[in-house]
């Protein structure tokens, strides 16, 4: 009589760690809530008081920004106003609420928003709010930042309100370490300052080289690094949106995609936050 032989406990895989990890910058390596997020919601109250000389119609909120960065094309903050600019004028005439229209218009961008919604902001307005913006986010550091002289902000830039999120001092002694964001390129040499990261010529992509969700960067940055596996860890739908057309368009080498909220598996490449 032959035996029935059981079928073995399989054992879980073992997660092969990845050669590199490529990071988003702001709300993945940066706490930018009180720089970025926070020029967004000074900004948009300045628009209203000099422009519309009036009160928005509710207060911006960080649920608010949170749940438009959420959606793909909010990878600009300065576009994101304007976005919130427009959802005031919207409420202001139709009412309503901002979280609710939203999620009922799914934009995918601020072009998309403007014709979803039938209304959108003068270009002489867009060059002020985009202006006000850099203008309080540079402070001291615009004209090296942006190319200008303040006018209107003449003090500090709220970007000196930045604080690391993690440390990549030890993490940098197992993996290879890449950056992929959306800023300019000397916003971009300001974060790495803060972050006090020195990286290699040609690891760092900027909104200079490629915008996400474009994957182009990414294959620059994994074929510069020379690695068969990377990891990009972000924060947004466009960070997600990057990978997925990645691997619609490249095949090797392999990247995936990692939420900085999934705290387990950054643990999992020595990944804590301070």
């Amino acid at each position: 009589m032959i035996g029935l032989r059981k079928n073995p406990v399989k054992k879980p895989k073992r997660r092969h760690l990845p050669e590199a990890l490529i990071f988003d910058i702001d709300g993945t390596l940066l706490d930018v809530r009180n720089s970025f997020y926070a020029t967004t919601i000074r900004a948009s109250e300045v628009w209203w008081e000099l422009i519309e000389k009036s009160l928005p119609p509710f207060k911006v909120d960080m649920a608010l920004i949170e749940r438009l960065k959420a959606c793909p094309g909010f990878n600009d903050d300065w576009e994101l106003t304007m976005a919130i600019i427009l959802l005031q004028k919207w409420v202001n005439v139709r009412g309503g609420k901002p979280l609710e229209v939203i999620d009922s218009l799914s934009p995918i961008g601020l072009s998309d928003l403007e014709e979803k919604l039938n209304l959108s902001l003068p270009q002489e307005d867009k060059s002020f709010i985009r202006k006000i913006c850099m203008e309080m986010y540079g402070g001291r550091e615009c004209e090296f930042l942006y190319g200008f002289k303040p006018t209107f902000w003449k003090g500090d830039g709220l970007w000196k309100r930045e604080r690391p999120l993690f440390d990549l001092s030890e993490v940098q002694k197992i993996f290879k370490i890449g950056i992929y964001t959306g800023r300019n390129p000397r916003e971009t040499s300001l974060a790495l300052r803060i972050l006090k990261l020195n990286l290699p010529e040609g690891y760092v992509i900027n909104a200079g080289d490629f915008l996400k969700p474009d994957p182009r960067g990414l294959f620059k940055l994994v074929n510069e690094m020379k690695v068969k596996h990377a990891v990009f860890i972000g924060d947004s739908e466009d960070d997600r949106l990057t990978v997925l057309n990645y691997r619609r368009k490249f095949y090797y080498p392999f990247v995936e995609f990692v939420s900085v909220r999934d705290t387990s598996t950054l643990k999992t490449f020595r990944l804590s936050r301070l």
